[in-house]
């Protein structure tokens, strides 16, 4: 067949989308068309893997996508053809061309300087041409950073005052080990030179990295904050949404597990992943070399930002909690990943092998906060975004429990400034009737579910126990339609009113850790007694439809329920209605109530004791209101309508 004559089968790849048959491509390769042959001879590397082959699936993307697919349509393998000539690959005469265009190879060191330079031009891109990732000023230094030097000046320890410059700062697994700190006996040394040793070998790669992309500072957390002063840390967490928000670049370790393994991963393990091969013979014609590799992750896929020949390696910065607000809040972010350099910001996300850049996926905090404008749809967004946040934090890892809520500071920090709502120990006032619904989420294998002090969080809040924690969806029709109000005609009232919120603490992080912390709510609360022995629940006021065999209870630590019957312990317990769950497919009315289980306070109770002392000493508490702590919550209660008739109403706390 001659070369410019068209092509049946492939269409000469004139189409940026096509579907053939396997069988259908080897004949046409068989009878010389060019573009079959070519790509027939760039699948044989793959032969092993079209066994069960039946469909191939092309798509154009300046480089060619080959999917292999089984007679159900199942993707077996995914191939990519490229050149790395600027143009596309004209093999052919007149019109008619081989549409196989540019890529880049993947460089065995992210540590040279091409990829450097790469880094370089993202950066430089965005600061000069992303409107969407423009702010209106160059931001201040946090209040320490490190000052990256030059090759004749060594990194030192910057004390700032205020001033305004570029910094990075940079995002890393402490993986178990200390890595160089900065302490109250260090700080001064720190400021005049810092001597990496072989646990910071992260920092020290951080620190030329920054200084080769042309940025003067760089944050590090162990470093720019005392580690052994717990009035720094509680007063430099409250900053962490500046910190991130308004770096330059977020330089992220995603392949080290520690300090001690350094930012670029090993060559090795790097080319592992980036197997290539070439088509032979086409050189000799004068045309580019055409290149061969197996694709793993999805190049369109918004959530695939990172490909080679095997699935990518999870970065191991995604199972850390303290790494969260470092993903969301950070403008830019530049990733050393084992297979190739990555970058996301709000406009692009794009990788070492592709020249096109991908959509990101959206982030309302990633943006400059001047930027977003307030809005009670950006609020309501906000407080959904929320619960979703905890739901994904909560599944992390920390090194210590008691940073659940520090951890968060930084985008607690950013939802406040655009709600200008009140924030109490992981919740929201205004949201609150919904955000008291979370509950603990033991699907998953982990370890036993413990409650923390007291004087750390409220027992209404997720961060008073350990373990993940999910949410009842707020979707009418399909979650909990009595907290989705609002002003509409026909919207449900809360079931449960807040009246005020209020917390006592003696951090300097306001989105930390509390002493005590209380609701004084208003709703209907029904006494309940529970027999151990049998582990029934039984109201003391009849409701008509109310069955123990429906309730569906979910204890928050289920070793905190007595074991042994007692006339006191058994009347202890309570249900308060806060909300009515009715997913689309049940239709049971005595299903349909969702009731947080409390238990009174007790005064010879010394933990229940020391908490309501601290709490009555605040004006909001009345003398004579009932307090109560949570225990867990429940649903299939009875009907709304039931409680309604049965249960009064009445003014309550929760501590």
């Amino acid at each position: 067949m001659p070369a410019s004559a068209s092509c049946a089968t492939c269409n000469k790849l004139g189409s940026s989308h096509l579907k053939i048959s396997l069988e259908s491509l080897s004949k046409s390769a068989a009878e010389d068309c060019d573009v079959c042959s070519i790509l027939s001879k760039g699948l044989s590397y793959f032969h092993d893997r079209l066994e069960d082959g039946d469909y191939l699936e092309f798509v154009i993307d300046s480089s060619l996508f080959v999917y292999v697919q089984d007679k159900k349509g199942k993707t077996l393998i995914m191939i990519e053809f490229y050149t790395l000539d600027e143009g596309c690959l004209e093999y052919f005469s007149n019109d008619i061309r081989l549409k196989i265009g540019p890529a880049r190879a993947i460089s065995r060191d992210s540590s040279n300087n091409e990829c450097i330079k790469l880094a370089r031009h993202w950066l430089d891109g965005c600061l000069n041409k992303h409107e969407l990732c423009n702010r209106e000023s160059t931001p201040h230094l946090p209040s320490r950073v490190i000052d990256v030097g030059s090759q004749e000046k060594k990194p030192h320890l910057y004390i700032s005052h205020g001033e305004q410059a570029e910094y990075a700062a940079l995002s890393h697994s402490w993986g178990g080990k200390v890595p160089l700190e900065t302490t109250i006996s260090t700080i001064e040394d720190r400021k005049e030179a810092l001597h990496f040793n072989d646990l910071s070998k992260t920092f020290r790669d951080a620190v030329e990295v920054t200084r080769q992309l042309g940025i003067p500072y760089l944050w590090i957390d162990s470093l720019c904050i005392l580690q052994d002063s717990r009035e720094d840390w509680d007063s430099e967490a409250a900053k962490m949404c500046d910190v991130y928000n308004n770096a330059t670049v977020t330089i992220s370790a995603d392949s080290a597990l520690n300090t001690s393994e350094g930012l670029f991963p090993a060559s090795k393990r790097r080319a592992l992943g980036n197997t290539v091969y070439e088509i032979p013979g086409l050189t000799a014609h004068g045309q580019p070399t055409i290149y061969i590799r197996e694709r793993s992750g999805d190049p369109f896929h918004i959530q695939s930002n990172v490909h080679s020949n095997t699935p990518p390696e999870e970065s191991k910065l995604v199972s850390r909690g303290w790494v969260l607000q470092e993903e969301l809040l950070s403008p830019r972010m530049l990733h050393f990943n084992t297979e190739e350099l990555s970058w996301v910001c709000s406009t692009y996300s794009r990788c070492e092998c592709r020249l096109r850049p991908a959509q990101p996926i959206p982030s309302t905090f990633r943006v400059a906060i001047e930027s977003v404008p307030k809005s009670p749809e950006m609020t309501s967004m906000l407080f959904r975004s929320w619960t979703n946040i905890v739901e994904m934090f909560t599944r992390r890892e920390l090194t210590r429990i008691t940073d659940r809520l520090p951890a968060l500071s930084g985008i607690a920090a950013r939802v406040e400034r655009h709600a200008g709502d009140e924030y109490f120990c992981g919740l929201w006032f205004h949201d609150l009737s919904f955000q008291l619904l979370w509950y603990s989420d033991k699907t998953s294998p982990s370890e036993p579910i413990t409650r923390l002090a007291s004087s750390y969080a409220p027992s209404w809040s997720w961060a008073s126990i350990s373990g993940p924690i999910s949410y009842y969806s707020r979707t009418p029709g399909n979650g909990i339609s009595a907290n989705a109000y609002g002003s509409k005609p026909g919207s449900k009232l809360p079931l449960l009113v807040p009246l005020g919120c209020w917390t006592v603490g003696t951090s300097t992080n306001k989105y930390g850790a509390v002493d005590v912390g209380f609701i004084r709510f208003f709703a209907r609360i029904l006494p309940m007694v529970f027999l151990p022995d049998t582990e029934t629940w039984l109201p003391l006021i009849p409701v008509s439809d109310f069955k123990h065999e429906n309730l569906k209870i979910n204890l928050d630590v289920p070793s905190e329920l007595p074991t042994t019957w007692t006339e006191e312990n058994a009347m202890d317990y309570a249900l308060i209605l806060v909300g009515t769950w009715q997913p689309m497919s049940m239709s049971i009315v005595q299903m349909q109530t969702l009731c947080l289980l409390v238990r009174r306070m007790d005064l010879d109770n010394e933990e229940d004791l020391k908490t309501l002392r601290s709490a009555v000493s605040h004006p909001a508490i009345e003398i004579g209101e009932e307090s109560f702590v949570r225990v867990g919550i429940v649903r299939g209660c009875g009907s709304e309508k039931a409680w309604e008739e049965s249960v009064p109403l009445a003014v309550g706390n929760l501590l």
